[in-house]
């Protein structure tokens, strides 16, 4: 019987060693890769590690907090993965408490009184809210004012999120562990910066935002960001860093400012940028990088004004006074324009400057990703020179459901510079426009627009007749 019990004693030794954890810390790592998503990231964390032959179990400490268990692969050469593990229970306060209901814990109290701890001991009945309820000898303390000694921490609480790994290893050595998996907590946002230059130019820049709150940090990782929306459920594919070839004869002022810049190439349904160095990005911490920089850029500005006028064969004096015009800024991303090149979705601000060069702000606007060809409108406020007034001058009833509306309305420029209005009405009835001054566009069955030139510091006025006839349904 000793012998049995020493041989099954000399093989519990062994199995335990066999199959203890081998930890791989993420300062083992040889290369870190992020892919972006607007809502997710692929991370490819590739370590090394000297591993047994046969089989052994892994733990990768230090990967992210939200990670998506079900996407993770692992590859590595002469390596077998037969199981894996996401240990997501952090080492807290409420985790070591919960760890331990049931059993017996030491407390102490500090007895102002007698200026000295008094210990005690109590049993773990359960946790509410965060807090462990505690059995002692007098009574049962939902908030026991003292503190609890904890004798021992539990064995499967992590200080940081892990995966462990089973597997068999063909041969021993040295071994890379090439692991890849989607994360939440990860995102990235591009914010522009739009200077005006004259009336017709402006200077652009870009920076990209990228947030983490994954749980991590990523120390020296090679970063892309990704353009698109891709449907997460998740069979992501991976797109895999290409840094562009730079051209042999750039000046040498032009390579130092496009090696700061991201290269940026179409893969499949998404545009991908590629940020030119390695960079950390701590837990908890916004990093802006720079995205574009582009001069002169063409633009167009245009003055728009929805009327507020009710045409409606029931409305009956109607109008409105000295209403502001809203501001459009117009871009089209082409060569032309000196801009060509994909802009992810963001928000663009825009800045102007007074007759002493100071900046002003003057309004923002966001857009949605800009491809290569679109145009884009960005509202970014409103005139405070640009103005119109106007009301409905007549109604004649020529039938029970016809009716013939004229409207009169004037736009007043204050600015010393001439300015076109773009002005659109809407109808609420079947119509014919009878008469106009100033030719307009029917863009729809209820809207007609017009566009009125008005001179500086001068006025303009537009008059039209229009039908209006109820339909019975």
């Amino acid at each position: 019987m000793q012998k049995l019990f020493l041989t099954m004693a000399v093989g519990f030794s062994f199995i335990s060693v066999a199959y203890a954890d081998i930890t791989v810390k993420n300062d083992t790592n040889t290369d870190l890769a992020l892919s972006i998503y607007n809502n997710t990231a692929l991370v490819r964390d590739v370590r090394s590690v000297k591993l047994p032959s046969g089989r052994s179990s892994v733990l990768f400490s230090g990967v992210s907090g939200q990670i998506k268990p079900e996407s993770v692969i692992v590859n590595a050469e002469g390596i077998t993965v037969i199981e894996q593990n996401y240990n997501f229970a952090m080492l807290s306060p409420e985790n070591v408490a919960k760890e331990n209901i049931g059993k017996i814990v030491k407390t102490v109290v500090w007895d102002e009184d007698k200026a000295k701890n008094i210990y005690d001991k109590a049993r773990v009945l359960d946790v509410y809210a965060g807090r462990p309820v505690l059995q002692f000898g007098y009574g049962i303390e939902f908030d026991f004012p003292g503190r609890i000694i904890w004798e021992e921490l539990p064995d499967n609480l992590q200080t940081e999120p892990s995966l462990n790994l089973g597997v068999i290893a063909q041969d021993s050595g040295e071994k890379k562990l090439d692991l890849m998996y989607l994360t939440g907590g990860l995102h990235w946002s591009t914010n522009y910066v739009a200077e005006f230059i004259n009336d017709n130019e402006l200077n652009l820049k870009s920076w990209v935002s990228i947030k983490n709150t994954s749980g991590i940090s990523y120390n020296k990782a090679r970063v892309q960001l990704v353009a698109g929306d891709a449907n997460i459920t998740y069979q992501t594919r991976v797109v895999r860093p290409m840094m562009m070839a730079k051209s042999a004869g750039m000046a040498a002022n032009d390579m130092m400012m496009e090696a700061a810049l991201p290269e940026e190439e179409s893969v499949g349904e998404y545009h991908v940028y590629f940020l030119p160095e390695r960079i950390t990005i701590a837990d908890n911490q916004t990093k802006q990088v720079s995205l574009l920089r582009k001069d002169k850029i063409k633009y167009a500005k245009e003055y728009r004004l929805n009327s507020p006028l009710y045409l409606n064969i029931n409305g009956q004096g109607n109008e409105f006074k000295k209403v502001n015009s809203d501001v459009y800024i117009k871009l089209t991303n082409n060569p032309e324009s000196n801009l060509g090149e994909p802009l992810p979705q963001g928000i663009m601000r825009f800045y102007d400057h007074d007759s002493k060069g100071n900046m002003l702000f003057v309004g923002e606007s966001s857009f949605r990703q800009l491809a290569v060809g679109d145009d884009t409108e960005l509202r970014i406020g409103k005139s405070f020179d640009v103005t119109a007034s106007g009301k409905i001058v007549n109604m004649n009833k020529i039938a029970e459901n016809i009716v013939e509306a004229e409207a009169s309305v004037t736009f007043m420029n204050a600015k010393n510079v001439p300015v076109t209005v773009v002005y659109e009405q809407y109808m609420h009835n079947e119509w014919t426009m009878l008469s106009q001054n100033i030719q307009g566009v029917k863009t729809n069955a209820h809207a007609m627009r017009w566009t009125v030139d008005v001179p500086a510091q001068g006025s303009a006025i537009l008059n039209f007749k229009v039908r209006l006839v109820k339909i019975d349904a």
